[in-house]
């Protein structure tokens, strides 16, 4: 699995991801990296600087990030996964 902090993001994953869940969803605006940002940058926030910023700071994402063939979840939830992966635990 790609480490986000070393690897960083592919652009098109991006083209996606706020679209499919929203970046109310997406961005994880209690997190040190959301802190630390400069007020300004967290307040003029459209498509295409939320896009930039990122790609500049994944760190921003909320994690995990499930992308199961465009079905997108974010952020774990027990339940969630038990019956999203529940059909697929008896095949090997």
């Amino acid at each position: 699995w790609p480490d986000v902090r070393a690897d960083g993001l592919p652009t098109e994953t991006l083209d996606h991801w706020p679209t499919a869940v929203g970046d109310e969803v997406l961005v994880n605006r209690c997190g040190r990296t959301w802190r630390a940002l400069p007020e300004a940058a967290r307040n003029d926030l459209d498509t295409a600087s939320l896009r930039a910023l990122l790609l500049e700071q994944p760190t921003l994402i909320k994690r995990p990030v499930l992308d199961d063939d465009g079905d997108i979840a974010v952020g774990f939830d027990a339940d969630a996964y038990t019956t999203r992966f529940a059909d697929r635990s008896n095949t090997v």
